[in-house]
């Protein structure tokens, strides 16, 4: 999935995670070739309230740094793309995360 793929998941649950049959059809209606039902599911048990404090800033021009491969990323594609939460992400002793632009506040 592109990136905008999934900031549009993420906001598809934290609008319609109230409703889970709805956030499943709006799912599969939307990406319905590129997840199966079980992952339309996991996402639908997914629960997302409000807006959060994390700014879309902090959580796209954050990097991580794969110190095994080299690979840079940010914060909200390595969240997607490893089982790790923010806090084991931005302490883990594989990854390295670093701000982009030091000196800037969030």
């Amino acid at each position: 999935m592109t990136y905008d793929e999934k900031e549009e998941v993420v906001r598809l649950i934290t609008i319609f995670g109230d409703d889970k049959k709805l956030l499943k059809k709006r799912l599969r209606d939307l990406f319905g070739d590129r997840l199966t039902e079980t992952e339309r599911g996991k996402l639908a048990r997914l629960k997302y309230t409000g807006w959060s404090r994390l700014s879309r800033e902090f959580l796209t021009q954050v990097a991580c740094t794969d110190k095994n491969t080299g690979e840079v990323t940010n914060i909200i594609s390595a969240l997607w793309d490893t089982n790790l939460n923010l806090m084991q992400l931005l302490y883990s002793a594989g990854l390295y995360a670093h701000i982009w632009g030091a000196g800037r506040s969030m």
